[in-house]
C-alpha cells in the first residue's frame, strides 16, 4: 500500500490519498489517526 499527498488544490491541504490495489482513497487527518492506531 503506497500513500500519496493529494496537491490537487483541495480544501484539506492535510488529506492523503492511500493507493490501494489502484484505488485511490482520500483520507482526512482524523481517518490517518484510526488507521494507525488500528494497525499498531
Amino acid at each position: 500500500m503506497e500513500k500519496t499527498y493529494c496537491h490537487s488544490g483541495e480544501k484539506d491541504p492535510e488529506a492523503v490519498c492511500l493507493t490501494v490495489r489502484g484505488y485511490r482513497i482520500k483520507l482526512s487527518p482524523e481517518q490517518m489517526k484510526l488507521i494507525s492506531a488500528v494497525r499498531k
